[in-house]
């Protein structure tokens, strides 16, 4: 159950593209704006590579939906029907670090992930692995990367 809330979480966090042209006038969307819309996750790695698997063998799916007014919604889909999530909250960006921040209702810690954008349609969001491995459960080292596609 930890596990889950924190892919979740984790799920949040990822989902800005860099550079994409809205409005066919040159103008390129920021980070804020790339965030909107529902993301899916599509894998996941930590210092030790892929972990993809474990991530599959725990979850059916992870996705998140960004709205323009700054609330996110993450659902969950556990393999085992006891850990489906439903969470809600808000969320901010800061496009000069290059962080995303999640504040998930009921949390008492806001999430602070850095992203990446790999295209339109693909980021990775990263956060140190203990913070997620104190959380959740888990074991991972180092650095947990989650990539998000959308979707």
């Amino acid at each position: 159950m930890r596990y889950l809330k924190i892919l979740s979480v984790v799920a949040f966090a990822a989902f800005v593209n860099v550079a994409c042209d809205s409005s066919g006038d040159g103008d390129a969307l920021t980070d804020l704006e790339m965030f909107e819309g529902s993301w899916a996750v599509a894998g996941a790695s930590d210092d030790t590579g892929d972990v993809s698997v474990t991530f599959a063998m725990n979850f059916n799916s992870i996705t998140a939906l960004f709205r323009a007014d700054g609330t996110v919604d993450v659902t969950v889909d556990a393999i085992d029907d006891a850990g489906d999530l439903a969470l809600s909250g808000t969320y901010s960006v800061n496009e000069l670090t290059k962080t995303l921040t999640v504040s998930i209702t009921g949390f008492s810690v806001p999430l602070v992930l850095s992203y990446e954008f790999m295209g339109a349609n693909e980021f990775d969001a990263s956060a140190a692995a203990a913070i997620i491995n104190v959380a959740f459960g888990t074991t991972l080292d180092g650095t947990a990367v989650i990539t998000f596609q959308k979707g």
